[in-house]
């Protein structure tokens, strides 16, 4: 079977390209024929890519395919993943990032310029009467469902996880790590993944980390993404951009994820297979499958910086992590992304 399948950045970069990419490359070990419609990509063995993202419908009238998969409401498919979520949603969420006096500021510039364009195209793409639309959780198919497209055209299908990749690391492994990047046996590393400071709300954890520090000295938040944080502390670690996340998660004793706008997030996914527990937003699709393994809480309201500073505090017990970890990785054992990619396969056979 031939997909043509479109995406705007083919590569290992980032939560959804990099997924997109191991989709792929599993779609095609299972012999499937992908063809990749990309801005720009990895060339991978066996799987052809088209340059002209411009023009997908271009592309679509001339490659013969089955099936078109669609990575991000950029065109009209047989099959959509609502991966970035739908903007005019997206908006409402992300305008808490800034300050109160900039938000209605904010409000009129998302609604003017390529915010209203990608409103507008997003509307047309959305408009298919046909499209079989995958929301990567219960948070997502809400909004679409809202948007007006019907219950039964939507699959919730949370992002499957590597177990082997992901996996909780012996002692003298984790110590090892945790020497080559200066962690000290006491420290508790609280991990912030993420390329979008703002968005994944950085400050809220600058604002409760400034206060713990100082009755707390061995608590580290190591900011891992390629932009660097605009203030220096002493417990901040800046990693920088990190291909060998399963060494980061090694290294660390607590996943931090606060963010305003999240379809899923896949760093809470991976550290719960790596044996660590998390403290999640309520904004964040991933938190609906936190259960034991962790914390959900809300970041916008009077109560939320408290209920952030009272729960990294709580985190400090060792036990406490010991027990959130294990059951964290029996959670994540449920979504294995073999499994994954089988529900996807279902989907395009059902087309």
């Amino acid at each position: 079977m031939r997909i043509l399948f479109y995406i705007e950045h083919f590569k290992k970069i980032g939560g959804a390209e990099n997924y997109a990419v191991s989709l792929c490359k599993e779609l095609s070990h299972r012999g499937y024929e992908l063809h990749i419609v990309c801005r720009d990509g990895d060339e991978l063995d066996g799987i052809k890519l088209y340059g002209n993202f411009h023009d997908i419908k271009g592309i679509l009238r001339k490659v013969k395919h089955d099936i078109s998969f669609d990575w991000g409401l950029f065109e009209r498919a047989d099959i959509s993943r609502l991966g970035g979520g739908i903007h005019r949603f997206f908006i409402d969420y992300a305008l808490y990032s800034f300050p109160p006096y900039l938000r209605p500021i904010k409000w009129i510039l998302y609604r003017l310029g390529k915010h209203k364009k990608k409103i507008r195209h997003q509307k047309y793409v959305l408009g298919s009467p046909s499209t079989l639309y995958i929301a990567p959780s219960l948070f997502i198919k809400r909004h679409a469902i809202e948007y007006g497209i019907s219950d039964n055209r939507i699959t919730v299908l949370y992002n499957g996880v590597d177990l082997k990749r992901f996996m909780p690391e012996d002692k003298s492994s984790r110590d090892k790590i945790r020497k080559k990047w200066g962690i000290k046996e006491r420290d508790v590393v609280f991990l912030f993944v993420s390329h979008n400071l703002r968005l994944k709300n950085l400050r809220l954890l600058k604002k409760v980390f400034d206060e713990l520090h100082k009755d707390f000295p061995m608590i580290k938040l190591m900011v891992v993404g390629k932009r660097k944080p605009g203030f220096r502390a002493p417990y901040l670690v800046y990693t920088g951009p990190v291909q060998d996340m399963p060494e980061i998660y090694a290294l660390g004793d607590v996943l931090v994820h606060p963010s305003y706008f999240d379809t899923f997030g896949s760093v809470v996914i991976e550290a719960m297979a790596s044996g660590l527990p998390v403290i999640v937003s309520r904004f964040a699709g991933a938190s609906e499958i936190v259960e034991d393994g962790g914390i959900v809480l809300p970041v916008v309201g009077s109560e939320a910086m408290q209920l952030w500073r009272g729960s990294i505090k709580e985190m400090l017990d060792k036990e406490l992590r010991a027990d959130m970890g294990y059951k964290a990785r029996l959670i994540a054992e449920r979504y294995d992304f073999s499994s994954y990619v089988d529900r996807i396969e279902a989907l395009i056979r059902s087309v």
